[in-house]
């Protein structure tokens, strides 16, 4: 059986001494990934005790041994923090006469094998230290400590999936393992090679994905691999929120990726103005801001027209976005109603994004006014649409119902 051979291996190291033993910081993450063993409640005088010494495994591993020495858990999880007080030959050698009685006593005391499994790593032995703690995982997944360290096993064999699996495994069952396994996981995603098995992990929708993915999207590090997971494997909301960020650094390259990902087309045809911003900056923006107020009024087909007011001394945009026209020329063309004359109407803009050059530049005086432009063959992939105000001394309000890029 599993005992029988947890047994024998520890047995045979009893024999033989340690080989390639290698100091050992193990940052036993245990300390803080253990989490509180629940309650029994008993009628008997014997389940009573074993049920107090329950609730003392966790916080006080002696006081639990003492008040019910006969409890294999009680015992197995006293061994363990015997090891997490220090790891002298002495301790060690207690610590495993510790473990081998509570197996003896209770097979299923996960603590036990976790603590041989331990000693066996301090030791050098990663072999019968991996069959021990495969074992406890056998009796369940739910132990922390065990799955961080079959984590780490993964690691040093290069093995990304069983890595993985292991990450899945303790985030699935633990709320405590977030803290020490999540910016693991985000670390990872610096890597290209991680970053498709990454992915296929969210297949299974698991329930620590929109967490990983809120503070990947937040602090992760490399935005190419971040955007390319989430082209892959992001939702609308994710990519829209990853779109902001990586917009707001200068690659619109990047932002450009994840709106095509959301089954959005590049397009520089707008039949008038839509009512809500649902993807920023290739969607509209529209600005409220000191001196500057615009609101959208329905109009027929269920599109809308732009409305602002300008108040005189203030400038600045009323309304952009970010288009994608292909180098070539082109005619830009806009229609509306403006109480104001070309001097001081308000006027659209085209510059390429990075740069403050304008390309194109078409007043608004005038009920229908087009201009010709043309966009360059390099650096101007993305471009930003602006329609802008200048200060000027008087109130400047009007009506935009249509802005258009026509190829020539």
């Amino acid at each position: 059986s599993d005992t029988t051979t947890i047994m024998a291996m520890d047995m045979d190291a009893k024999q033989t001494q340690p080989n390639n033993a290698e100091p050992t910081n193990l940052n036993i993450t245990a300390r803080r990934l253990i989490s509180a063993l629940s309650v029994g409640v008993g009628l008997a005088a014997l389940v009573t005790c074993v049920s107090v010494a329950g609730f003392a495994r966790s916080s006080n591993p002696d006081l639990a041994a003492a008040i019910a020495p006969f409890d294999a858990v009680a015992k197995a999880e006293r061994a363990y923090s015997i090891l997490e007080q220090g790891t002298a030959p002495s301790a060690i050698k207690r610590a495993r006469a510790m473990a081998v009685e509570a197996l003896q006593r209770d097979p299923t005391a996960v603590a036990a094998a976790r603590t041989i499994g331990l000693i066996e790593h301090i030791n050098g032995r990663h072999d019968l230290a991996e069959r021990a703690f495969l074992y406890a995982e056998k009796m369940t997944r739910r132990d922390e400590p065990t799955q961080i360290w079959l984590i780490n096993s993964q690691v040093r064999r290069g093995n990304v999936e069983g890595a993985l699996t292991h990450i899945d495994r303790v985030l699935r069952t633990s709320t405590l393992a977030d803290a020490a396994v999540m910016p693991v996981l985000v670390a990872a995603t610096e890597d290209s090679l991680l970053i498709r098995p990454i992915a296929r992990r969210a297949a299974a929708n698991p329930v620590w994905w929109s967490l990983f993915t809120a503070q990947l999207i937040a602090v992760g590090k490399n935005l190419d691999n971040i955007t390319e997971l989430l082209v892959i494997a992001g939702n609308s909301q994710e990519r829209r929120e990853m779109a902001g960020r990586v917009a707001a650094q200068g690659r619109y390259d990047l932002a450009r990726k994840l709106f095509v990902a959301d089954g959005n087309i590049d397009s520089t045809s707008f039949n008038g103005f839509s009512q809500t911003s649902s993807f920023l900056p290739f969607d509209w923006e529209y600005i409220n801001s000191e001196g500057i107020t615009t609101d959208i009024i329905r109009a027929a087909g269920g599109t809308g027209n732009v409305y602002f007011i300008v108040g005189s001394g203030a400038s600045g945009d009323i309304a952009r976005r970010v288009i994608t026209t292909l180098p070539g020329k082109y005619t830009l063309a806009t229609a509306g109603r403006i109480t104001a004359d070309a001097t001081i109407s308000p006027a659209w803009t085209i510059t390429c994004t990075g740069s403050a050059a304008e390309i194109a530049q078409l007043a608004t005086d005038q009920a229908n006014n087009t201009v010709d432009f043309e966009v360059p063959a390099s650096d101007c992939t993305t471009q930003w649409l602006r329609l802008r105000a200048s200060a000027n001394a008087y109130d400047v309000s009007g009506t935009i119902s249509n802005v258009a890029i026509n190829p020539r």
